[in-house]
């Protein structure tokens, strides 16, 4: 009797296989398998506030510091959040293990875009950014573990596609920025 039910169940399977819709199934061709290639991904509705952050949105950057190469590549992620209200860019040097997450949106109590950046190893930034020529300059605050200074980080988007990243800082007691470093980065398929 089991041997039957078993063999019932194997001829109700079988056929149920035989009679289904194959039509139904994408047809996997071309170089992506009937995907959409990688690229650029449609940029979002984004605040009209936030407009100088578009040509980063939907982006990914790789990168490094030219003049530190034990630090190795950097990853860059723009993207529009919160429908469009916010702007989030992931931060990842890849061979220290070091996040750094920035949310940047219109603070309407001042006026300006303002940004909020969190790091996995303790540090907090807080300020604003603001557009100055062909440059996205950000400056604040910085405090963490033992540190608590200004910070300025400047973007420059190059016209052959390049983006410098120009990071500066400058102490309580000091009256001149300090670079900390200057990275470059190039558009990327990655996502």
């Amino acid at each position: 009797m089991k041997k039957a039910v078993i063999n019932i169940c194997l001829l109700v399977l079988a056929a149920a296989n035989i009679f289904s819709q194959q039509s139904d199934f994408p047809k996997l061709t071309g170089p992506y398998l009937g995907q959409k290639p990688p690229g650029r991904s449609p940029v979002p509705k984004l605040n009209e506030k936030l407009s100088i952050f578009k040509p980063f949105i939907g982006l990914t950057w790789v990168g490094s510091i030219p003049n530190d190469p034990r630090m190795g590549e950097i990853i860059l992620n723009w993207k529009a959040i919160l429908n469009g209200f916010a702007v989030r860019l992931e931060r990842n040097i890849l061979n220290s293990g070091h996040w750094l997450e920035t949310t940047y949106y219109w603070d309407e109590s001042s006026e300006k875009i303002a940004y909020l950046a969190l790091s996995n190893n303790g540090f907090v930034s807080k300020g604003y950014v603001a557009g100055r020529g062909e440059e996205l300059v950000s400056e604040g605050d910085q405090h963490g573990p033992d540190v608590n200074r200004r910070v300025r980080r400047i973007y420059k988007l190059d016209k052959d596609g390049k983006l410098y990243e120009d990071d500066q800082f400058r102490n309580s007691d000091a009256d001149e920025w300090r670079r900390t470093h200057v990275s470059v980065f190039v558009r990327s398929i990655r996502r």
